[in-house]
């Protein structure tokens, strides 16, 4: 007698957006089935990450403007240059137009997430690939997309924080524990900067991509775990190249 095959199962994806959306909190494992089978569904997460982005650029407009003067101002000052030269200077020195300061940050971000996605997506494609899983591109991008939910949470809480108290958060997730209070030298300690994207928020996304990772490619949680983290740790580290750079070009022009 011949033996019959099933068809390979689709993935369980019980529910709708809805139920997948609030179980990104909860339920991590139903939202990434169903952001790895509903490839098309990426749009709406990537709009609301988008909008929260705009609502926290606006909201903190006023604060980087000023913040910007301040940095601009410190700088100048550090160059030891003659008292006539330092006033020359300062009187070339505009203060930023917040309408521009919107539209840079949000230009600049949403370049940064639609490449972040593409990059993120296309490596862990591969590396599925070449561990013996299997993979489509249009559900790990799904995924990798959806994964960014947490930055919306955060972005919404910042901007909650930065409206009523009207203060900038300096010192983000981790990097208070090493921040001199010096905003110029700290931008440019690389224990600051990897400190500084330290909070829940990102704990949250990494385990939410280990979880659609391992859906996708079909590997278990330790496998999909230390795949994810070893990329991310090779992520961070060319992530601190431009901030040796910084370090480098200060300590030879000002001397510190």
């Amino acid at each position: 007698m011949t033996a019959l095959h099933r068809p390979p199962e689709e993935p369980r994806t019980k529910g709708g957006f809805w139920q997948a959306f609030i179980g990104v909190v909860d339920r991590p494992t139903v939202a990434m089935r169903y952001a790895a089978a509903h490839t098309r569904s990426w749009w709406i997460p990537a709009l609301l990450i988008l909008v929260s982005l705009v609502v926290l650029t606006v909201i903190s407009a006023p604060l980087t403007v000023q913040m910007t003067v301040e940095r601009m101002q410190d700088q100048l000052s550090r160059l030891n240059l003659p008292e006539a030269q330092t006033q020359e200077m300062s009187g070339f020195m505009q203060e930023p137009d917040q309408t521009r300061i919107v539209l840079t940050g949000v230009g600049g971000g949403l370049v940064a997430l639609g490449l972040g996605w593409v990059v993120w997506a296309t490596i862990l494609h591969f590396s599925a690939l070449a561990l013996g899983g299997e993979s489509s591109f249009s559900s790990m991008f799904s995924v990798v997309v959806w994964s960014g939910l947490p930055s919306f949470l955060r972005n919404l809480m910042q901007a909650v924080y930065i409206g009523s108290t009207g203060q900038a958060i300096v010192n983000p997730g981790l990097s208070g524990l090493v921040a001199t209070g010096d905003l110029l030298m700290d931008s440019t300690n690389v224990l600051w900067v990897l400190l500084s994207s330290l909070d829940l928020c990102l704990l949250w996304h990494l385990l939410l991509v280990v979880v659609g990772f391992g859906i996708v490619s079909g590997f278990g949680r330790f496998k999909s775990a230390w795949t994810v983290m070893i990329w991310w740790v090779v992520g961070r580290g060319l992530g601190v190249v431009p901030v040796l750079l910084g370090r480098g070009l200060m300590t030879r022009f000002m001397g510190r």
